[in-house]
């Protein structure tokens, strides 16, 4: 069972990467959308394209994995509906394994997968701030190029800092 000490280390380092899965928000005077200029994607069974995973854990789930990267990487989905789905698509992918042996042992490494993507916040939150834009309606663009979603936040924080920087100073004045 090399692959047990495979899946601590994994199970370890999610965990100590995972936090509370974040919402993805805008500030109050942003609308939150979907970035058109981004593609969902997927890089198979494991972590930023450590594909070893599904290859090392059978040929069984590489569909389920795709459809769970890709459901990660589309803005507004909740997390909880990705992995729903996830641990179904492996469910219903063992129907299809014929040998008992190899039944028991797809569910096993479907309750296992399932049980690890329990600790993706880290992924899950960096895939929606790629997946999402906030756009600013009041803004008039001078340009036919669209803002990615990095420079959407960028502006953001900058409108925020601005808004504080504004509420500091009229505290000041009335103290002097």
């Amino acid at each position: 069972m090399k692959n047990t000490g495979v899946l601590l280390c994994l199970t370890a380092l999610l965990v100590s990467a995972a936090a509370k899965c974040s919402s993805f928000s805008c500030p109050a005077n942003a609308i939150l959308q979907s970035n058109p200029n981004h593609i969902p994607t997927s890089n198979g069974c494991g972590p930023y394209g450590f594909g070893w995973i599904g290859n090392s854990y059978g040929p069984w789930f590489h569909k389920c994995c795709d459809n769970h990267d890709k459901c990660f990487d589309t803005c507004l989905t909740a997390k909880e509906s990705c992995d729903a789905d996830f641990k179904k698509c492996m469910q219903s992918s063992c129907l299809n394994v014929t040998s008992a042996k190899e039944k028991k042992e797809c569910y096993e490494r479907a309750s296992t997968f399932y049980d690890l993507v329990g600790f993706t916040c880290f992924f899950y939150d960096n895939a929606q701030e790629n997946a999402c834009e906030c756009v600013f309606p009041t803004t008039v663009r001078t340009t036919t190029r669209r803002r990615t979603g990095r420079e959407n936040r960028r502006r953001a924080r900058r409108v925020a800092f601005n808004s504080a920087i504004e509420k500091a100073d009229a505290a000041l004045d009335v103290f002097t």
